[in-house]
């Protein structure tokens, strides 16, 4: 496991309060790799592959959200966790029609793909989620019509992260979350070195929760 690898679980769990013991033999548990490291259509650097899986492996969620399919790399990492748990099932949103070509076939049973704009999937959730991965467009407008729905759909006590938060999209990002009623101060960001993109972490309490 690399340095950056192992300072970016520490941090995930000394602030999220979850074991940096577990997180890291979990993350050494995920072999899918990623473009970095030869997989052609895996998610873009290995690392944040690995974040998410031992995520995912640790807190155990039932229904994962992810939005932006594209080749399907994450959603792999996502899927991965949840057949290694023996439970979950992720739902990814894509609005290209073929996308997800880099799943695995024995990974598919795990995954549902709903071919459509996320703008227009979001606002129709009925049954909240556990955990979601933004990686779409990262426009503000998308980034606030997902932070603004967060109390429909996400359990409280679930996490959302979202892609590309130390890249040119940033600002968009943060304040489309700010637009959405995320108080930023409890958004924590984290460099995924060697990957220049960087994650956000929030957790819903519902309590620092405002509609602007």
């Amino acid at each position: 496991m690399s340095q950056q690898l192992a300072g970016t679980l520490k941090a995930i769990a000394d602030h999220f309060d979850m074991s940096v013991t577990w997180l890291k033999r979990y993350a050494k548990e995920d072999t899918l790799l990623g473009f970095d490291e030869g997989n052609e259509q895996g998610i873009s650097y290995g690392n944040e592959g690995r974040i998410l899986y031992a995520l995912v492996r640790v807190l155990k969620p039932e229904r994962i959200l992810e939005i932006g399919t594209y080749q399907g790399g994450s959603a792999a990492h996502l899927a991965a966790a949840c057949k290694e748990n023996e439970s979950g099932h992720v739902t990814t949103v894509d609005i290209t029609p073929n996308g997800g070509a880099g799943i695995p076939d024995d990974l598919r049973e795990y995954i549902t793909v709903q071919w459509m704009d996320a703008n227009l999937y979001v606002p129709q959730v009925q049954v909240p989620f556990d955990f979601i991965f933004d990686d779409g467009n990262h426009s503000e407008f998308q980034v606030h019509v997902i932070y603004q729905n967060l109390r429909r759909i996400l359990k409280v006590g679930g996490y959302i992260l979202s892609h590309d938060v130390t890249t040119g999209m940033a600002q968009y990002i943060r304040e489309g979350m700010r637009k959405g009623g995320v108080n930023l101060n409890q958004v924590k960001i984290y460099v995924t070195d060697p990957s220049p993109c960087g994650l956000s972490m929030y957790k819903f309490t519902g309590e620092n929760y405002e509609s602007l």
